[in-house]
This record gives structure tokens, C-alpha cells and sequence, in this order.
């Protein structure tokens, strides 16, 4: 057994004696844990509505103005993405331009002929020849699958912007007062019936006579905003009220966009 030399334990002023003295101060904080993981993303939102002004929507093709929205539907045009479908391209502003050059070629040049103030026959050029219909020109033409072969087989639709032709006479003008035309005609590529294309018809020259020298240049140019596909073709007729032949070498274009 031991015991207190000192004749009294060390805590006797705890137990019974003076009151404890006051508690010493807290000890500093722990530095704090790494912070958990993330948790996972939520679900996306659903997409928003599309857009409702001209050429911005998904819409249908509008035949009418070269503004309008094209469609996915139409050949050749596409829509892409996975959520929100993007905007289908838009008008005439953002799509390349063609130019489709047309010309009778170097063999012995085109002969059309009128009489009774209506033409007899007409013909179709093509990129390197012509081929003679031995009819009157009118608005709805039926060409056989030889004729339809000086035509222009679009891939998809496009809209004439501009159509320009040129004969240059190789031979004396037979006829009192000739009138040379131009004009486009359009197919569906299912039919063998083309239409004439509106405002398309251009006057290259009137009032010819055998007095207009061989090598003249007959030229004119229409401005247009009219939209086709399938079939295109261009015919060359004359007008005359007595009977007339005009002979000659055919040119020119047709600016697409």
C-alpha cells in the first residue's frame, strides 16, 4: 500500500477542498475532408419549337418567290441533325449558280419557216445540235424520244434567272416581214408533252427582209424569276404573213440558280 508523504492527495481540492480551476481553451480545428464526387448530369431539356419567319422554318418549297424556305422534301435539298433539325437552306440567295449553254453547231445551220402569218415548223437546241419539228410552234409541244435528246435533263429543280439566245443568218431572208422568237419549254421527266415556260418568249428581231446582210447577228435576253424542273428545252420559230425561210446558227444561255 502506498501513501501521500505529504499528508493529502492532489485532487483533495477537488473533492471537498477549493472549487477546480477554469478549463483550458479549445484545441485548433482539423483541416476539413476532400469534397465527394459530382454527382451525374441531369436529362437534357426538350428541343424548342422552330423558327416561324420566311426561310427560317422547315417548310414546304414555294414555288413563287425566291425567298421561300426549301423543303426536305424537295429532291436534292436536305434537312440534317439528331434533336433539333437545323434549317433547310434557304432561297435562291445561298444556292451556286449554273449556266447551261446551248448552241445548233457548226454543220449547216437551222432553217425555219412561216407563212399566213404563223410558223411552219421550229426547232429544238441543244449543248451541240438541233432538231426540226415540221409543225407550228404552240404552247404545249409533244417531242419524240430523238427530239427530246437536244433537251436539258435537270437533276433537280432550279429557277431560270436569265435566258438569252443569238442566231446569226448564213443565208439571204426569204419573206416579207419575218419575225424570229425564242422561248423555254418544261417537262416532267415522266412526260413527253412540254409546256411553255411563262415569260420566257423573247423577240429576237421583226420586220426582217431580204435586205438584212448574211452575218447579222440577231440577239436578245430575258430576265426571269420562274422555277422548273425535270425536262428544259429551247425553240427557235418565225412569223411572217407570206411565206418565209430564215437560216441560221443558234447560241446562247440560260443562267440557273
Amino acid at each position: 500500500m502506498l501513501f501521500n508523504i505529504f499528508g493529502r492527495n492532489s485532487c483533495d481540492s477537488c473533492n471537498g477542498g477549493s472549487s477546480c480551476g477554469s478549463c483550458g481553451s479549445c484545441g485548433s480545428c482539423g483541416s476539413c475532408g476532400s469534397c465527394g464526387s459530382c454527382g451525374s448530369c441531369g436529362s437534357c431539356g426538350s428541343c424548342g419549337s422552330f423558327g416561324s419567319g420566311a426561310g427560317n422554318a422547315c417548310g414546304t418549297y414555294e414555288d413563287l418567290s425566291c425567298n421561300a424556305a426549301l423543303s426536305g422534301s424537295v429532291s436534292g435539298v436536305q434537312c440534317y441533325g439528331d434533336c433539333c433539325i437545323l434549317p433547310c437552306r434557304t432561297g435562291c440567295a445561298d444556292l451556286p449558280p449554273h449556266v447551261l449553254h446551248f448552241t445548233s453547231g457548226t454543220g449547216s445551220g437551222v432553217q425555219l419557216t412561216a407563212n399566213a402569218g404563223a410558223s411552219t415548223n421550229f426547232v429544238i437546241v441543244g449543248a451541240g445540235g438541233a432538231v426540226t419539228k415540221f409543225e407550228p410552234f404552240a404552247s404545249s409541244v409533244t417531242l419524240t424520244a430523238a427530239e427530246q435528246a437536244a433537251a436539258f435533263f435537270l437533276p433537280n429543280r432550279v429557277r431560270i434567272r436569265c435566258f438569252t439566245a443569238s442566231m446569226i443568218i448564213s443565208a439571204p431572208v426569204t419573206g416579207s416581214s419575218v419575225t424570229l422568237y425564242a422561248a423555254l419549254l418544261s417537262a416532267p421527266y415522266n412526260s413527253d408533252t412540254f409546256g411553255l415556260v411563262p415569260g420566257s418568249t423573247i423577240v429576237l428581231a421583226s420586220g426582217l427582209t431580204s435586205a438584212l446582210p448574211v452575218g447579222s447577228i440577231l440577239t436578245a435576253s430575258a430576265s426571269l424569276c420562274t422555277s422548273v424542273s425535270g425536262k428544259l428545252a429551247v425553240a427557235l420559230f418565225t412569223s411572217d404573213v407570206s411565206s418565209s425561210t430564215l437560216t441560221g446558227y443558234v447560241q446562247g444561255s440560260i443562267f440557273v440558280k
